[in-house]
């Protein structure tokens, strides 16, 4: 699937030339990837690359790992969205989706449909007016299923039983059933509390503010890696009521690769928790990239949304099983990574591509039109230029103007 990307880095950050060893450092360096596209614009600039028959892209946020109840940046985080949603509107291209790669609710998802968390760490933080309507519609990340560890996890898995969560973390939780697990989330009693709030863990979204052919095609295709995490399935936490042992990775697969297969969208955005093309050395979900990628590329997906790394990235050109599919990280909602970390570039990065990362909080928006998928990574302080941007075509022969 040929890509036409350019990329700019306009902020302190690590921009890494795959091949070579040479990174730079600055506020305003410009590299470009082997093959590039005209740049009519990033997300931030509210216009981008559309003809002037389709003057408004469909535009999206993207964010994850963020669920830390107002604090370790969060506030600022939702502020900065906010800005930024607001800023749309005024310009008539408003923002449609707030899209959560997982980790929603730390440290230990919730417990109940009516768990507090639920309230610190959604409802009163994402307050601004600009957000007030915006729907969310979210996976799930390895802490929304509740990875307690130590002595009564242990205990726990010797006894072959379900751990239950302590007495404390079961106060506000209402007459229901106080359990840890994913199935809070999933469930139809947090929409009731919040209209904005939708999660998912193996289902498809076509955004009702986006005709397909209007701006090409666009669909969220939600994938949850966590059951295909090899390690965690050895944990205490996997036996969790609706956790992962209640889960067929290989079914997984299956589905995200029919739902792909079916669409008609040229936009196929796949969106998971854990990046599949090992970011960090050693990668922390070994062996993801080659279960996920292949199924990703054969869809024809045109990128991979995701988080679980603390920190906002790009990977233009992926190697090894992810090559062909764009690699978009935004993982620091919330908290953020104390230092960066070099890609593995025989597994993460093709030769000659760009790899950045920036070790901030922020949130990424991307902007779509028929043509073009405009990117932006935004940090807590929204100014007239983002930390990062990217633009991306489609995979060619993808979808229904195909």
């Amino acid at each position: 699937m040929p890509l036409a990307i350019l990329l700019t880095a306009v902020t302190t950050a690590t921009v890494i030339l795959a091949g070579g060893s040479a990174a730079l450092k600055s506020r305003s360096a410009t590299t470009s990837a082997p093959a590039t596209a005209t740049r009519a614009g990033a997300a931030g600039d509210l216009g981008g690359d559309v003809p002037p028959s389709q003057s408004k892209p469909f535009r999206f946020f993207a964010l994850g790992d963020w669920g830390r109840r107002g604090v370790l940046n969060q506030t600022a985080v939702a502020g900065a969205m906010g800005a930024r949603a607001a800023a749309a509107a005024a310009a008539g291209s408003p923002v449609s989706v707030i899209i959560s790669t997982g980790d929603n609710f730390y440290p230990y998802g919730l417990v109940s449909e009516e768990d507090p968390a639920f309230d610190a760490s959604f409802i009163n933080v994402y307050t601004h007016p600009a957000l007030a309507t915006i729907p969310w519609h979210s996976t799930l990340g390895n802490h929304d299923y509740a990875p307690v560890e130590g002595p009564r996890a242990a205990a726990a898995l010797a006894g072959g039983k379900a751990l239950a969560p302590l007495a404390e973390e079961c106060r506000g939780a209402g007459r229901g059933v106080c359990q840890y697990g994913p199935l809070p989330q999933l469930g139809a009693r947090l929409p009731a509390r919040d209209a904005r709030w939708h999660a998912t863990r193996g289902k498809s979204y076509v955004p009702a503010g986006a005709p397909a052919r209007a701006v090409g095609g666009v669909e969220f295709f939600f994938f949850d890696t966590s059951p295909s995490v090899k390690s965690y399935r050895e944990e205490a936490w996997a036996a969790n009521p609706g956790g992962l042992n209640e889960q067929s990775p290989a079914g997984n697969l299956a589905e995200l690769a029919a739902a792909l297969a079916s669409s008609p969208a040229k936009w196929r955005l796949v969106v998971a928790h854990h990046p599949p093309s090992g970011l960090r050395v050693p990668s922390r979900a070994p062996g993801l990239d080659a279960e996920v990628c292949p199924v990703a590329a054969a869809g024809g997906a045109a990128a991979f949304l995701s988080g679980h790394e603390h920190l906002l990235a790009y990977i233009a050109t992926p190697a090894g099983p992810c090559a062909g599919v764009p690699q978009i990280t935004s993982g620091s909602g919330g908290a953020v990574d104390s230092k960066p970390f070099t890609p593995n570039p025989g597994a993460a990065v093709a030769p000659g591509s760009v790899w950045w990362q920036g070790l901030e909080a922020g949130f990424v928006e991307c902007a779509v039109s028929p043509s073009t998928m405009a990117c932006d990574w935004w940090g807590t302080v929204v100014g007239a230029k983002p930390l990062y941007s990217a633009v991306i075509k489609p995979p060619a022969g993808v979808g229904m103007d195909a």
